[in-house]
């Protein structure tokens, strides 16, 4: 801040620089860089025995906001993705393919920043996240099953 003065008259400049900012803004308001989302299991079909894997038909939807280049990661909660309700039970053999826009993505357990979902540059971006949940040769025991799944936007 700099301040110029003469006989009667002042003036004042001032600076100020816009720090990069990448967010999600969810549906209740506000803003945030992470969430966690829950992705229950549906019902098995006799093709989804067969494809091996379920598709999970109500997308989530995100928005998210950035004045700079952004990239979103998805990290799952569990190392074993498949989790009862009640959480009595796991399935070790669990995958979680995710989709914003084109191809599904597998979600690597063991990525340690997680895998990267999407990027995009500066603006205000709707996502639509699909998801398809691996199921094992013999189905899910009789219980309903959840994904938890950990998202982040990184500038």
């Amino acid at each position: 801040m700099f301040f110029f003065t003469a006989a009667n008259s002042s003036s004042v400049r001032i600076y100020w620089r816009v720090m990069p900012v990448a967010v999600f803004l969810p549906e209740e308001g506000g803003y945030t860089e992470t969430f966690e989302i829950t992705v229950n299991a549906p019902i098995l079909t006799p093709l989804d025995l067969e494809r091996g894997y379920v598709e999970v038909f109500q997308p989530v939807l995100l928005q998210v906001a950035s004045n700079t280049e952004w990239m979103m990661y998805a990290v799952p909660l569990r190392p074993d993705l498949d989790t009862s309700i009640d959480e009595s039970s796991t399935l070790s053999s669990g995958k979680l393919w995710v989709r914003i826009d084109g191809e599904f993505t597998l979600v690597e357990t063991n990525a340690p920043l997680g895998t990267l979902l999407a990027e995009g540059g500066r603006g205000l971006f709707a996502l639509s996240i699909h998801f398809r949940i691996g199921v094992p040769e013999d189905g899910f025991p009789e219980d309903e099953y959840k994904v938890l799944l950990f998202i982040s936007i990184k500038d």
